[in-house]
């Protein structure tokens, strides 16, 4: 019986997974789940096909959140903004006479209806979407702003300096490019949408647009025919065709073109393209929203609203369990628009394309011309190596009873990591510093072995072809050098393959910024303060495998970089001051080793300013004073709060803003510094009066209390998670 239950579970298994097969074979994408379909957005009807897609909803539900907010109500009690609004009621209730045109306009029952209208374009909510041809377009401007750049430096290289004038050599760049890609020349497909409570009345300034429309461009020879009515999807819309036949191309100034340094028939090449082209404006109303689409056809019309959709995609299964939130905002961008946006490896590919026809072009020798198109692939070949690939993005913001809150997902291996771990360096930044950025990069050797080979090739180069044309003087002095410098480089290397590497091997890292030191004089040349008063303390943190190695890295720094210094002193020690890495002053502390680097004595600064370096097992910290560094060695349970009140969670990356004790922190110092700015001999009360306005922004600015971020890998997902945490004044 026992077998037979597990053949028929077995058999069942595998009927339920012949049908998931067949169902991955028929349908390209997935259905949106139940959440998603109720999704009151625009999101539902945008094609699946589509390159990018942003939002903002909830727009008018948020202003009047700040309208009726205590903080608000602070705002407009401040006097300036009291006399703003009473000076604004004066003009209401004066005569029609004395009004201005702007307020005469404002009283038109037609100017309101417009404006009503924009109010309710932008109450609910607003979209954006384009289709693949704006991949196409980024594809061509990647092109052109390459060229445009390099080109010219390339063709001066190779002697090709006729044309003197930058602005010549990058019209000729650019026609160029625009030549030999005539068919990515084109107007990108773009739909914006808006999102209405009154429909009715859109309609009815659509009427009176299309007869307006009809009055001016029906009039006109030029444009008599373009301007129509069109249903597209059951729909009808106002459309205006135009194309490059328009523009009067006889009265430019072509002719200057042709003198310029362009191959024979490009110019000609790119008008055709551009007389082709089509420029299509659309607009007009589809159920709650006013629709306006601009691009070479009205392809993102026609595909709105059709059977597959954005929400259909794998990709947005991640917001099914946040649909139901009060989604503020939602974009989108496809792998193959995030490809044309970043793509380092195509960058690479052209730049080399534009190396390659600079060596043909230059008076090198044949020898020579084969060894830099030799390295220049070698090197885009090592440099694609390094770069990720680009991978689709989703970022989706929700109001919270905290805040704001935002996810953002990007496809694609996570990076950091092969496993992730927590952040151990969350618990050495004292707590709650006022602002700490933390990632975890993996250290590869492989990395750095990329980097010292193309340094020595490089080197390579300057030798063979920089040091030759130096003056006999100049090269024996560098050659002198060299001959000292390249055993301490070599030196160097080894210290940082057998040493730095392997102790910094944990790939933390982390910025963090403190202002808990307090002093009254700065420094000696200040006037010393009535008060203490508080510095912003920065400082580095990295992660470290092998404290002793890290250690032992530092101090070999230190040696070979005096015997450098020692070495360009010996070409002409009359311009090189006397100056050496002093050997640090080592302090013992229960929660490590500290090494404080001396300062001239001369240095004016306050005595407890030194820079000062940490080392304990797992951490080294870097920072300006002996006591803060001491404070970040020590393990200090995280008070941080808002998304990262536990610190035992693997991440990536982490980031934190106290925003109220950094404008407590700054409090002193406005106190201080404000009534030194105003004139001494005007009214006091009037002084009163602006520094108690003051107070009142400073006050506000105390609505937002915090930010904290953090990033992990979820599969094969790196997600960031961010809270901006806001918080209305006490009435």
């Amino acid at each position: 019986m026992n077998l037979h239950n597990r053949l028929m579970r077995r058999m069942f298994c595998l009927l339920m997974l012949s049908a998931m097969v067949s169902a991955t074979w028929l349908l390209p994408f997935a259905f949106a789940g139940e959440r998603l379909e109720q999704l009151d957005s625009a999101l539902k009807f945008v094609p699946a096909d589509a390159a990018f897609y942003w939002s903002m909803m909830r727009n008018r539900e948020q202003l009047e959140a700040v309208l009726g907010s205590n903080a608000w109500a602070e705002l407009t009690k401040m006097p300036a903004v009291a006399q703003l609004r009473s000076m604004l009621e004066s003009q209401s209730a004066a005569p029609e006479a004395e009004m201005s045109p702007l307020k005469l306009a404002l009283q038109n029952p037609e100017v309101r209806k417009i404006l009503d209208l924009l109010a309710d374009m932008g109450s609910t909510e607003m979209f954006c979407y384009g289709d693949e041809s704006i991949s196409h377009f980024l594809e061509l401007m990647s092109k052109v702003t390459m060229a445009v750049q390099y080109q010219p430096v390339f063709r001066q290289l190779s002697n090709l300096d006729e044309f003197e004038d930058p602005a010549q050599l990058q019209t000729a760049a650019l026609f160029s490019v625009l030549a030999q890609n005539t068919e990515k020349i084109d107007v990108p497909n773009l739909l914006f949408g808006f999102r209405l409570k009154n429909a009715d009345l859109a309609k009815e300034q659509l009427i009176k647009l299309e007869m307006l429309a009809n009055m001016i461009l029906e009039s006109n020879d030029l444009t008599r025919g373009r301007f129509k009515k069109t249903t597209i999807n059951d729909n009808e819309y106002l459309v205006l065709e135009l194309d490059g036949e328009m523009i009067p191309w006889e009265e430019l100034p072509l002719e200057n073109l042709k003198e310029l340094p362009i191959d024979e028939g490009d110019v000609e090449k790119v008008i055709d393209r551009l007389k082709e082209m089509k420029l299509v404006l659309a607009l007009g109303v589809r159920g709650e929203y006013l629709l306006f689409s601009i691009g070479s056809s009205t392809t993102c019309l026609e595909k709105f609203g059709q059977k597959e959709r954005l929400i259909d995609r794998s990709e947005f299964e991640v917001l099914e369990k946040f649909a139901d939130r009060r989604l503020t905002a939602v974009s989108f961008i496809s792998r193959e628009l995030n490809r044309r946006i970043k793509d380092n490896k195509q960058s690479l590919a052209e730049m080399l394309q534009m190396i390659e026809q600079w060596v043909a072009e230059s008076e090198l020798s044949d020898d020579v011309k084969l060894r830099i198109v030799a390295d220049a692939k070698a090197l885009a070949g090592d440099l694609k190596a390094l770069f990720p690939e680009p991978a689709p993005v989703l970022t989706f913001n929700f109001l919270t009873s905290e805040g704001i809150e935002s996810y953002q997902y990007e496809w694609g291996k996570a990076r950091g990591s092969d496993e992730p771990k927590p952040l151990g360096l969350l618990e050495h930044v004292g707590g709650r510093p006022l602002l700490a950025l933390f990632c975890r990069e993996q250290i590869r050797p492989a990395d750095y072995e990329v980097l010292t080979k193309w340094l020595k090739i490089l080197y390579g180069y300057f030798r063979d072809f920089a040091l030759p044309t130096m003056d006999d003087e100049e090269r024996v002095k560098v050659e002198l050098f060299l001959d000292r410098a390249l055993p301490l480089f070599e030196k160097m290397d080894q210290v940082t393959r057998e040493k730095f590497i392997p102790a910094v091997a944990d790939g933390q890292w982390a910025l963090v910024i403190d202002g808990k030191f307090y002093s009254r004089r700065f420094h000696q040349d200040l006037p010393e303060m009535e008060k203490e008063m508080p510095m912003v303390e920065p400082a580095l943190l990295i992660g470290l495998s092998d404290a002793e190695l890290f250690k032992q890295a530092l101090s070999d720094y230190r040696l070979l970089i005096n015997e450098l210094i020692d070495a360009v002193r010996g070409i002409d020690s009359g311009e090189m001051p006397d100056f050496r890495l002093p050997e640090p002053k080592r302090m013992e502390s229960s929660v490590g080793e500290i090494f404080c680097l001396p300062l001239p004595e001369d240095n004016g600064l306050d005595e407890r300013i030194v820079p000062s370096l940490g080392i304990a097992k797992s951490v080294a910290a870097f920072s300006l004073t002996r006591e803060h560094t001491e404070r970040l060695l020590q393990a200090t349970p995280l008070r941080i709060g808002g998304l990262l009140k536990e610190s035992n969670r693997p991440l990536v990356g982490a980031g934190w803003l106290d925003w109220p004790a950094l404008l407590e922190a700054a409090d002193p110092w406005i106190d201080y510094t404000l009534p030194r700015l105003l004139p001494q001999d005007s009214d006091t009360a009037k002084n009163e009066e602006i520094l108690s306005q003051i107070r009142t922004a400073r006050k506000l600015l105390g609505v937002l209390r915090a930010v904290t971020s953090e990033t992990y890998p979820e599969g094969n997902t790196l997600v960031t998670h961010t809270l901006v945490e806001l918080r209305d004044l006490e009435k």
